[in-house]
């Protein structure tokens, strides 16, 4: 499937204020930075593969491969990424995008 700027960046959105919260919720309480520390790695754990899926669905919609997240790797290569990422969606049709994404 595919994924628009709009539905890819809302999820970010989304995950970052969560991430937010759940610092400032667990930094109240006494013990905070372990406890923040310890639901944070569980959240970013919990968040991995559905990450992974909507990136890769984000490249694909602009007709990219989904292997191009291997770019994030080197440092030049995140940029890269980035750049990807806010691209436009590809109005033609590419080998992602089925009858139904349309």
């Amino acid at each position: 499937g595919v994924a628009t700027r709009s539905d890819y960046w809302w999820v970010i959105l989304a995950n970052f204020l969560i991430g937010l919260v759940i610092g400032f919720v667990c930094g109240m309480l006494p013990g905070g930075v372990k406890l923040s520390t310890t639901i944070s790695s569980i959240y970013s754990l919990v968040i991995l593969i559905p990450s992974l899926a909507i990136f890769t669905r984000r490249l694909h919609d602009i007709g990219k491969s989904g292997l191009n997240w291997l770019w994030c790797f080197p440092l030049v290569g995140s940029i890269v990424v980035l750049v990807f990422l806010c691209l436009p969606s590809v109005n033609e049709n590419n080998k992602y995008k089925t009858a139904e994404n349309l």
